[in-house]
C-alpha cells in the first residue's frame, strides 16, 4: 500500500477545499474512493485547487459522527468503493446491484448499515477462495498493524455477536477481557476476527491507491484526528486505563464537554471519556504517539482538534449536569506536545491546530514552540464586532495560519448570510466594497483567498453557493447531521470552476510561474 508519499506544492500560498469522504459523489448511497471521487479529484485540481482537507476517516458512531468513533485508529468501511471490488474480482455485477442507490444527494445510513457488511462479507469470501488470507501484502499489513487491529478486530466480532451493545454491557469475561475465557472465544470465532481484518486491508489498500491518485494531481491530503474517542470504542475497552473508566464496571467517571454558553444554557455533555492522563504520561504518551504515526502513513498533514485540552479541558462528572475546568498535560511539562511533534517529524507530517474557543493561557506559546500553525474562521470576524475588534479579520491572520470561511461546524456562508441582519450585512458590505447581499458570498471567499495566510480552506458547500439544505452539522439535530452529499460531479460545472480558478490565480494561490500561463487561467 502506497501511503506514505508526501508532495511538495510549487507555491507556499495555496487554496484548498473542505469535504468530508461520506459527501462524495458517487451511485452506492455514501462516497466512496471509486471512480466519481476520483474524477472529483481531477476537477478540483483543473480549479487550481491544491488542498483537500478531509473530515476525519474513522468509522462513525452516535450521530454518524466520526467524532464519536469505536476506534482512533480504523477506517471507515463504509467508503471502500464496490466498483472496485467488482474490478477486483471479489464482487459479482449482481451484488453491486444490491448496494447502488437511487438517492444521491444525501446519506441514508440505514440502508449503508443493512446493505455494506452483507456486501462486504461476500468480498471476503471470494477473498478466501482466491487464497487472499496467504497473500503477503495481506499478511504484512495484519503484522504491522497487529497493535490496533487485533483489538479492533475482537471488539467488532464481539459487539456483533451481542446485539451491537456498548462494551460495559457484555458479560464481564468479554467486557474484561478475563482468561482463560476471552482466549477461548476468540478461537472460537476466529472467522469473524479475520473478516473484520480484512475490512480494514482493504480500506487502506483502496485509501492508498485514493491517495496516490490526489498526489499526482498536485493536491495534498490533510487528515483530520479527533482529540477523543467514543466511550463504546475499541480503545477504551482495550486500554481503559488509558481514560476515566472504573476498571470494575466500566463505568465513565468524567466525561468530556463545554460549559455553558450563548447557544446553549447549560453545560453540553459530549459523550466522549476524558484521558487519564498520569498514566499517559507514564509510558511517554505511547498511544498518543502510535495515533501519530498512523496519520503519518495516512496524510501530508493533520489537523488535530480541540488542542486547547492539552492545556486545559472541560470534564463533568458522570451522573452530574455541571462540569469545571481541569488542567491539561502540558500544564505540568511539555511531554504531549514534544511526542507529537517527534512522530509528526519522522513522517514528515506538518500539524494544524484547531484552536478555536476560549484559549487557556500558555496554549499559544506552547504552538509556536511546536511550530503548529493556529485556525481563523471568517465567520467569526462578522459575528457581533466591528472595526479590529476581532482577530478573525484577514488583516490580523499570519502567514503561519489556516485560514477558512467556516468548518462543518458551522452553517454554510449562504445560510450564515441569510441569519445576519441589516446592520451587520452593510458592515459586510463596506468592508468587502460590494453593493448587494448577493455578492457577499463569493466576496468573502475572495477575502479569504486574500488573507496573507498561506493556506485558504473553502468548504465545498461555500464554493457551490449552497444552503441550509447542505449543511454538515446541525446542533443538537443529529438525525440531520453527517448527511449531505454531493448529487454529482457536474455541481462543479465550468462557471463554478472558471470562478474557483480566477480566484485562485489573482490571490497568488495557483503557482503560476510566468505572465502568459497567469492570462491564460485568467481567460480559461
Amino acid at each position: 500500500m502506497k501511503m506514505r508519499k508526501k508532495i511538495k506544492n510549487d507555491s507556499k500560498r495555496r487554496l484548498g477545499v473542505l469535504v468530508s469522504m461520506s459527501s462524495m459523489p458517487g451511485e452506492f448511497g455514501i462516497g466512496d474512493f471509486g471512480r466519481e471521487s476520483r474524477c472529483l479529484l481531477d476537477r478540483l485540481s483543473e480549479c487550481g485547487i491544491r488542498t483537500l482537507s478531509l473530515l476525519p476517516m474513522n468509522p462513525t458512531g452516535f450521530g454518524n459522527s466520526p467524532y464519536q468513533s469505536p476506534s482512533a485508529f480504523a477506517g471507515n468501511i463504509n467508503y471502500i468503493s464496490p466498483q472496485s471490488l467488482f474490478e477486483d474480482g471479489l464482487l459479482r455485477r449482481e451484488d453491486l446491484e444490491k448496494v447502488r442507490c437511487s438517492g444521491r444527494d444525501m446519506v441514508d445510513y440505514g440502508q449503508i448499515f443493512d446493505t455494506r457488511e452483507p456486501m462486504l462479507k461476500k468480498a471476503y469470501g471470494a477473498f478466501v477462495k482466491g487464497g487472499g488470507l496467504q497473500n503477503e501484502e495481506y499478511r504484512k499489513f495484519c503484522r504491522i498493524s497487529g497493535g490496533w487491529l487485533d483489538d479492533f478486530a475482537a471488539y467488532m466480532a464481539i459487539k456483533g455477536t451481542m446485539n451491537y451493545r456498548s462494551w460495559n454491557q457484555w458479560s464481564p469475561e468479554l467486557a474484561g477481557r478475563k482468561e482463560p475465557a476471552y482466549s477461548c472465544w476468540l478461537e472460537e470465532h476466529r472467522e469473524e476476527l479475520e473478516f473484520w481484518k480484512f475490512t480494514q486491508f482493504i480500506f487502506f489498500r483502496q485509501w492508498g491507491q485514493w491517495k496516490e491518485h490526489a498526489n499526482e494531481r498536485g493536491i495534498e491530503i490533510i487528515g483530520d484526528m479527533p482529540f477523543y474517542v467514543a466511550a463504546d470504542s475499541a480503545d477504551v475497552w482495550s486500554r481503559p486505563e488509558l481514560f476515566a473508566v472504573n476498571p470494575e464496571s466500566g463505568r465513565i467517571e468524567l466525561w468530556a464537554g463545554v460549559p455553558a454558553d450563548d447557544f446553549s444554557g447549560s453545560d453540553r455533555n459530549w459523550g466522549n471519556p476524558v484521558y487519564n492522563w498520569n498514566n499517559h504520561r507514564k509510558d511517554d504518551y505511547a498511544w498518543f504517539r502510535k495515533r501519530i504515526r498512523m496519520c503519518g502513513a495516512m496524510y501530508d498533514a493533520l489537523r488535530i482538534d480541540h488542542v486547547i485540552a492539552m492545556m486545559r479541558y472541560f470534564g463533568i462528572k458522570d451522573g452530574e449536569n455541571k462540569g469545571k475546568w481541569y488542567d491539561g498535560p502540558e500544564t505540568a511539562d511539555n511531554g504531549f506536545s514534544r511526542a507529537i511533534c517527534e512522530e509528526a517529524e519522522k513522517s514528515g507530517l506538518s500539524i494544524i491546530a484547531e484552536d478555536l474557543g476560549r484559549v487557556p493561557d500558555g496554549l499559544r506559546e506552547r504552538m509556536e514552540e511546536s511550530g503548529w500553525p493556529g485556525m481563523r474562521i471568517l465567520q467569526f470576524a462578522f459575528v457581533g464586532k466591528y472595526g479590529a475588534k476581532s482577530n478573525h479579520l484577514p488583516f490580523c491572520h499570519q502567514k503561519e495560519m489556516v485560514v477558512y470561511t467556516g468548518t462543518h461546524d458551522n452553517a454554510t456562508l449562504k445560510e450564515f448570510l441569510s441569519q445576519k441582519t441589516d446592520k451587520e450585512l452593510e458592515y459586510m458590505k463596506w468592508w468587502t466594497g460590494k453593493n448587494t447581499k448577493e455578492e457577499l458570498q463569493w466576496a468573502l471567499i475572495e477575502e479569504c483567498c486574500k488573507s496573507p495566510a498561506n493556506l485558504a480552506i473553502i468548504p465545498i458547500q461555500d464554493l457551490l453557493e449552497l444552503g441550509e439544505e447542505a449543511r454538515m452539522v446541525y446542533s443538537d439535530d443529529y438525525d440531520r447531521s453527517w448527511k449531505w452529499r454531493l448529487s454529482g460531479i457536474e455541481q462543479l460545472h465550468e462557471d463554478v470552476c472558471r470562478r474557483i480558478k480566477k480566484t485562485a490565480v489573482l490571490t497568488g494561490r495557483c503557482g503560476v510561474e510566468n505572465d502568459a500561463d497567469f492570462f491564460q487561467y485568467l481567460e480559461w
